[in-house]
């Protein structure tokens, strides 16, 4: 949970990491027999209601997508004990040869589609202005999976603690104390990756395409390079 008792984006975002693993490995699921190693290259999310201690979840994962090297993997997450909608998620996923390089897919997959609903979340369209907030981020030893670089999960913290000490410091204008209202949506793409010790540069606006919505942008400090970027919608209220 995070100060406010809510389970935070990330953590559900973690969740679904799990629900994905284990179908991998799951025998009466045959997407193991195609893809087994993969690098995420984006993803979305839409929440539909507060997750909180002590409830329980199901958590449902598909086969959405079928491209030539990736492939989209969807969530659907309900309430156990009414079945109520909690949030829908989609995540991007390259598939990896053995040279860890971008793979063709075999055409076997395809009999795996199946349809659901996925989320109404649009990616990043506008880039960072002049004006931006601006927050340095050092990249912590425990920012880091199994992999040795930085979670696709923390990122979501990354974004979601940048806006709340721009909106802390004002610089969204009249918009500030709306960046500190739960989020509601997400999509973040992974351009690159980061690992322990490197200093990020967190650039982050109040969009003018959506009156609920902010971006964030990551950069490396050394070189300037992009790592991820992402829009965010809060809530109304």
């Amino acid at each position: 949970m995070d100060a406010s008792g809510v389970i935070p984006l990330s953590v559900l975002a973690s969740y679904m990491e799990h629900v994905r693993w284990e179908s991998i490995g799951e025998p009466d699921f045959p997407l193991r027999d195609y893809w087994r190693r993969g690098v995420m290259r984006a993803q979305r999310v839409e929440v539909f209601d507060t997750l909180r201690f002590g409830l329980e979840l199901d958590i449902e994962c598909w086969l959405a997508r079928v491209g030539r090297t990736s492939l989209d993997l969807a969530h659907r997450v309900s309430r156990t004990d009414s079945g109520a909608l909690v949030a829908l998620a989609v995540v991007t996923v390259v598939n990896l040869g053995a040279e860890g390089r971008p793979a063709p897919l075999d055409e076997g997959i395809l009999k795996l589609l199946s349809d659901g609903p996925l989320p109404n979340v649009e990616a990043l369209a506008e880039n960072a202005p002049p004006d931006a907030f601006v927050r340095r981020i050092e990249v912590a030893p425990s920012d880091q999976d199994v992999l040795q670089h930085v979670n696709h999960a923390r990122y979501l913290d990354f974004v979601e603690d940048s806006l709340f000490f721009g909106a802390r410091a004002g610089r969204y204008g009249a918009r500030s104390e709306q960046a500190l209202k739960r989020a509601r949506s997400v999509a973040i793409s992974y351009e690159r990756e980061a690992s322990a010790g490197m200093l990020l540069e967190a650039r982050s606006w109040p969009l003018a395409s959506d009156p609920l919505a902010f971006g964030c942008e990551l950069y490396r400090e050394d070189d300037g390079e992009l790592i991820a970027r992402a829009s965010v919608g809060v809530a109304r209220s």
